[in-house]
């Protein structure tokens, strides 16, 4: 033991310090620890049983509504946009004569028939205008007879040339066809007829009439002549004077002037 004044060794029989003469500090008994009992285990855990789950709040249900509320409004918006496309499709029928033949189904018999491929059926072009054309003028070949030479045409119209005759009875048209010989020249060019008429009466002649006719197409801007020569083989009548040989007129020469501008 040490002493607790100067820290010099004490004798065990020592009461006093030999150092500094600090009396030996008590020692305290010593203590004696009972014995302790045998520790008993520690008690099971307890598990606390789980909380009923809380109701749903006020707040999860208000959102269940407004779930169910935006799935109604999304079937509505679903049927009219089917309704608006069934209609823009029946206008599309309607405008382009959209045809589908459909097999013909008995009732309340389900069929895995595939429906067949809808076929457009082509709007049928308008049909065809022809530009209306100039009319043609019409002149006779013999026009100075009626003192109307000359004849105005305008440039890029058509010109038909005609020549006739006429006769008190339709015997002595038949006469002029079985012995007339006619020439008619276009600027020197002779030019025949393309079409002849039959023996038809006219009010106007006060008898039978027979006429001719031909298509020059268009002449060219200025004058140009038409000459008009007609003989008989024999001597015939038209029920008013005589022609041919020995005839009040053997033969007849006339023109016509066709002025284009």
């Amino acid at each position: 033991m040490k002493c607790t004044s100067c820290g010099a060794e004490l004798a065990p029989d020592d009461k006093f310090c030999g150092e500094c003469g600090a009396p030996r500090p008590e020692v305290p008994p010593p203590i004696i620890e009972a014995e302790r009992p045998e520790a008993e285990p520690p008690p099971a855990p307890v598990v606390a049983a789980p909380e009923p789950e809380a109701p749903p709040t006020r707040k999860r249900s208000a959102w269940k509504w407004v779930a169910a509320g935006c799935i109604g409004l999304l079937a509505v918006a679903c049927i009219l946009a089917g309704l608006a496309g069934a209609w823009l499709g029946w206008l599309l029928y309607e405008s382009q004569e959209l045809t589908i033949d459909l097999p013909e189904l008995p009732l309340g018999e389900a069929t895995a028939t595939p429906l067949p491929t809808a076929t457009w059926t082509p709007t049928p072009p308008p049909p065809f205008i022809p530009t209306p054309s100039i009319e043609p003028a019409v002149v006779l070949a013999y026009c100075s007879a009626f003192e109307e030479s000359p004849v105005y045409v305008r440039e890029n119209q058509p010109v038909i040339i005609y020549w006739g005759w006429a006769a008190l009875t339709q015997t002595y048209v038949q006469d002029f066809l079985d012995t007339a010989m006619i020439e008619v020249l276009l600027d020197g060019q002779e030019i025949r007829p393309e079409m002849q008429t039959g023996i038809e009466y006219d009010s106007e002649e006060e008898g039978y009439v027979v006429g001719w006719s031909t298509s020059v197409g268009t002449l060219t801007p200025g004058s140009h002549r038409v000459d008009y020569h007609i003989s008989w083989t024999r001597q015939i009548s038209d029920g008013w004077y005589t022609y041919g040989p020995g005839g009040e007129y053997e033969e007849e020469r006339e023109h016509c002037e066709i002025v284009v501008q």
